[in-house]
């Protein structure tokens, strides 16, 4: 039965929901991700080797990191969109 206060979406714009703050998530993780190894770009060889490591954990989805890399730009961390931006070169 359902309540009046709240009404109940279909299954289908609820699955929408859900797949679009997972989405934002992974994205927001995947931000995280170039913000933890931003350290690494300093080291020979660090950026490489954290982009490497981004790539993997986004299983080569060019889109998601190309967003990720935009929000990192928009946000000022330069390091971390600089591995980001090497992430998506590498994955595509």
């Amino acid at each position: 039965m359902q309540s009046s206060k709240t009404p109940q979406l279909p299954d289908f714009t609820r699955a929408e929901a859900h797949d679009s703050k997972e989405h934002v998530d992974e994205l927001r993780d995947l931000v995280r991700i170039g913000d933890f190894l931003a350290p690494e770009t300093h080291r020979h060889g660090g950026v490489d080797e954290a982009a490497s490591a981004v790539r993997e954990w986004a299983d080569d989805d060019v889109e998601m990191i190309a967003a990720a890399e935009l929000i990192a730009r928009r946000q000022h961390q330069d390091d971390s969109a600089e591995i980001l931006h090497r992430a998506r070169v590498l994955a595509a």
